[in-house]
């Protein structure tokens, strides 16, 4: 079962390294606290992308003379499996390539990943590393032991190592001029090398198989089969077979991604090619009778090839091995460097490695790179090399096939279980070949990496000179800012000189060959000759004229890339114009205005789709807004330029679409416009309020004075009415008192005693109670009509003391009600004194008047600090509240609350019902509110809004 990749595997300790593909053109370096976020630029296409990936297969050159001297005829019985195991891994390294895309590094750095960067996953990296870099020592050794030897025919004895370093030290120089030397240098000897390689196993196996002369294609006899030898020569040959997966160190420059897996793809098939039938071939045809297969590179290659190369054989094969020597340093110097690139970018290396420039990785991983190669160089012999770079490089992939088993079922994991079979075998493999080999080398191989990562350890602590970012960082500043015509001069003399240095050392060393004897040695140092010139003029160019080249280009592309960016993203159509204004080129947005696509607009005249345009673009006015011929109510705003490549006159044409704006415009007007007629009937409907305004103020003075008058006129005869009841009360009194003496007949002192004590006393009764009732509804109009009249003096008044002079007296009736009052501090409020205590007195009073007799009465006065009611007073005003735990009242009630003479607990208190409706009047006059909230049965509290300060000097402040 596959399951989605997890963070546990693929996260790696610094975020920045998983996201970035590509990570963008860094040219200037920055220091190491942002190194991590840098990016090798994409400059490397699909065809140095392949020449990097092919390199491993020259490896072949290196390790089969040897093997095949060992194994002879049972040499096959190696590289089959070999090929079989190379291919799945391959495969395997394809998948984590494409789950890991845009990484740099390759088969190290995954390996690096399966372990989440722990000390193991970082020593396979390290491990690799040093085999990779072994590459470069060895391909030196090769090239300057068949120098030497040649050399020796005329005489002339040159020291090794100084040699083999001059010859490392050659291909650094090209690789501190950038990637794209490096891909030069491996691009130019690419072709005789694979070229040559390819067609010593092709012609070899068709030589074998079809002419007359030659021995079989199959060998008639076999000798005797050693495990110990054949897992000895497995242990090195993996050091060939397992590099066929150099394309992925290159995925982040890659400008194709998707060529990473083509090229191992690719290298899977050729495998076979070169694995299986060169070393067929070299089986077949490298045993001669002189006994040159003794092991020698060269000789056996030679002997092998010379049936079917014939007298060519001694040029071509040295062409294929210095080709091969120079095609693999110039992979292997560029591959290394980018395994500590990612290293550094994944956290697992310092981050002075992790530099980069718009020419590849920077100086620091470079520099480590040469110095571990001269180390290998010490080492001398060339067996011994191998076997030490194969230790730690067999180490890796030891380590990457348990790394895959240890991740089973995660999706970048192909066939697991191979990847366990694979693990068992080459332990065994390490175990009996190593011990073969001594096993000092191999211990050599296993701690070297250890040494490397001390080193870098160091330089992460203490970062001297050539280790600190930021001198790197002024360095490649330096260059970068550097005028790119600068030195031109200087540059084509040193060209010259050594145009005509090379012409004057090649006629010299040419009349020397001339005095050889042996026409065969001619050819060979000829040969070489031609080979070192042209790489020392790779290397001169590289250095000399490749950086300003680079340069130039680098800022074409940028800036064609930059144009082509923008035309396509504008939002706005960019259409180009021939003389005659014909169209040959458009951007995508232009499909959207025309509605046709952008091949059907080329070739067609502009003024066949916008009206107003006739003739050629030089004739065109002034352009404003013009409309499509078609859909005319789309309108486009053209900007026009002239310029002239190549002396053709063009014109670059801009549409921006303002449509919308023109419709916005006709909204826009059409709004001032309503808004207009709107603000003048806004202003009649204000002039017309404040006439009602004024209206209802005179209706109200005008009612206050009515009641006013009312109530005073319904006085004096109310109070005749009272007088004279008053004199009916004692005119009853003394007519009683009359009726009750003798005098009076009893038939009409009776009757008569009847009425006066009974009928007229009971309707004097009700006529004095009516006119009390009578006299009270007078006396609370006359309030409610003085409310508006009363004079109030406003001032800040602290409600404190007048809350609690109200409480005070009414204390007989809140004992004589067993009633609890709280009172808490109430802040100061603007207003009448007079008017505050009589609106806190009215609440208060109906508070204690409405409380229920079944249960222990409570109030409470206090003060919301915060608007948590549902009344919303402004930042100028306090709520206070006065809530009680009595008969409450129902939803019906509480709309009317306010009117005049409304009493819905008539039984329980006495009054008018006026009293709620002068506490709002007042409230009202003080420009606050008063809202409810109760429940019937359960109580009532009432909110009060009061200014905290003058409304109007607070409202001139604002």
């Amino acid at each position: 079962m596959r399951v989605a990749i997890t963070d546990t595997v693929s996260k790696p300790r610094n975020p920045s390294a998983e996201d970035g593909l590509h990570g963008g053109d860094s040219a200037v370096l920055t220091t190491a606290s942002s190194i991590s976020k840098l990016r090798l630029p994409p400059i490397l296409g699909s065809f140095e992308i392949c020449g990097f990936g092919f390199a491993g297969l020259l490896l072949w050159i290196m390790v089969a003379p040897g093997l095949h001297a060992a194994l002879s005829t049972q040499a096959l019985s190696l590289w089959i499996p070999l090929t079989l195991i190379a291919i799945i891994s391959n495969r395997q390294i394809s998948a984590m390539a494409a789950a890991w895309p845009g990484m740099s590094g390759g088969t190290p750095n995954y390996v690096s990943r399966l372990f989440k960067h722990n000390v193991l996953g970082r020593y396979a990296a390290w491990s690799y590393f040093q085999g990779r870099v072994a590459v470069l020592a060895i391909s030196a050794t090769l090239f300057a032991n068949i120098l030497l030897e040649n050399l020796h025919i005329l005489g002339v004895d040159l020291p090794q190592w100084p040699l083999k370093l001059i010859l490392i030290g050659l291909v650094f120089i090209i690789a501190f001029a950038g990637t794209r030397a490096l891909s030069i240098l491996q691009s130019t000897f690419a072709l005789p090398a694979l070229g040559l390689l390819l067609l010593f196993c092709v012609q070899g196996m068709l030589w074998l198989s079809v002419t007359p002369h030659s021995p079989s294609l199959l060998a008639q006899h076999h000798g005797g089969f050693d495990v110990i030898q054949w897992a000895q020569w497995f242990f090195v040959a993996t050091y060939a077979a397992y590099a066929m997966e150099t394309a992925s160190a290159f995925a982040a420059e890659s400008r194709r991604p998707t060529c990473i897996l083509r090229s191992l793809k690719a290298a899977a098939y050729v495998m076979p090619l070169v694995f299986i039938a060169g070393s067929w071939v070299l089986m077949r045809l490298s045993v001669v009778s002189d006994g040159a297969a003794d092991g020698h590179v060269y000789q056996t290659l030679w002997s092998a090839a010379l049936p079917f190369w014939g007298e060519y054989a001694h040029l071509l094969v040295i062409i294929l091995i210095l080709s091969a020597c120079l095609y693999s340093a110039a992979t292997a110097c560029a591959s290394a460097p980018r395994i500590l690139y990612q290293l550094a970018q994944d956290g697992s290396a310092a981050p002075l490695f992790g530099l980069a420039s718009r020419q590849g990785v920077a100086g620091p991983a470079l520099v480590l790179t040469l110095l571990v190669a001269c180390v290998f160089v010490l080492w001398g012999d060339l067996t011994r090399m191998l076997v030490i770079a194969s230790s730690g490089y067999f180490a890796t992939f030891i380590l990457m096939h348990w790394g895959l088993w240890r991740n089973r079922g995660v999706t970048y994991v192909y066939g697991a279980g191979w990847a366990l079979l694979f693990f068992i075998g080459e332990i065994v493999i390490f175990v009996v070949g190593g011990i073969a080999w001594g096993w000092l080398d191999v211990l050599i191989g296993l701690l070297f990496p250890v040494v490397i990562m001390g080193m870098d350890n160091l330089i992460r602590r203490y970062p001297i000179l050539l280790a600190n970012p930021v001198w790197w960082e002024q360095f490649y500043r330096s260059k970068l800012y550097q005028k790119a015509g600068s030195g031109w001069a200087a540059q084509v003399m040193m060209i010259i000189f050594i145009v005509c240095a090379t012409t004057t050392i090649g006629w010299n060393v040419s009349n020397g060959f001339d005095t050889l004897a042996d026409p065969t040695a001619r050819l060979n140092l000829t040969a070489i000759f031609a080979m070192a010139v042209v790489f020392l003029g790779v290397a001169v160019a590289c250095w000399i004229t490749l950086p300003q080249l680079v340069s130039i280009n680098t800022a074409r592309e940028q800036a064609a890339s930059e144009a082509h960016h923008l035309f396509v993203m504008a939002l706005d159509a960019i259409l180009f114009l021939d003389k005659r204004g014909t169209i040959h080129n458009a951007n995508p947005a232009a499909q959207k205005i025309f509605g046709m696509d952008t091949v059907a607009l080329t070739g067609r005249p502009l003024e066949e789709f916008l009206n107003g345009i006739k003739g050629l673009p030089s004739t065109w006015a002034l352009l404003g807004g013009k409309t499509l011929k078609q859909g005319g109510q789309q309108v486009v705003e053209i900007s026009m330029s002239p310029f002239s490549v190549d002396g053709v006159e063009k014109y670059a044409v801009m549409l921006h679409d303002i449509t919308e704006r023109k419709r916005y415009e006709t909204r826009l007007a059409d709004s001032a416009k309503e808004l207009e007629r709107k603000n003048a009937a806004l202003e009649v409907s204000s002039q017309q309020l404040i006439a009602l305004n004024n209206e209802l103020a005179k209706k109200t003075a005008e009612n206050e004075s009515f009641l006013y008058a009312v109530s005073h006129d319904l006085r004096s005869p109310l109070v005749n009415l009272q007088g004279f009841s008053q004199e009916l009360k004692d005119i009853a009194v003394d007519l009683s008192a009359l009726l009750e003496q003798d005098p009076c007949p009893p038939q009409i002192r009776e009757p008569g005693l009847k009425l006066v004590n009974t009928t007229m006393k009971e309707a004097l009764h009700f006529i004095q109670a009516g006119v009390t009732r009578l006299s009270n509804l007078i006396d609370a109009l006359l309030h409610v009509s003085r409310v508006g009249r009363v004079e109030y003096h406003f001032q800040m008044v602290d409600l404190n003391p007048v809350v609690q002079r109200i409480v005070d007296s009414m204390n007989s009736i809140i004992n004589q009600r067993s009633a609890h009052v709280t009172v808490h501090t109430l802040p100061p409020a603007w207003g009448d004194s007079g008017a505050l205590e009589q609106i806190f007195a009215n609440l208060i009073g109906n508070a204690l008047n409405y409380l229920d007799a079944a249960r222990a009465g409570v109030i409470e006065i206090g003060h919301i600090a915060e608007q948590s009611t549902p009344v919303q007073s402004t930042p100028a005003m306090n709520t206070y509240y006065v809530k009680d735990n009595g008969l409450g009242m129902s939803d019906l009630a509480k709309s009317k609350l306010f009117q005049v003479f409304q009493r819905f607990h008539p039984k329980a208190a006495k009054g008018e019902g006026v009293g709620l409706t002068l506490t709002k009047r007042m409230i009202e006059r003080h420009k606050g509110t008063i809202t409810v909230e109760s429940s019937e049965g359960v109580g009532t509290t009432w909110f009060i809004t009061l200014p905290c300060a003058n409304p109007e000097t607070d409202a001139t402040s604002t």
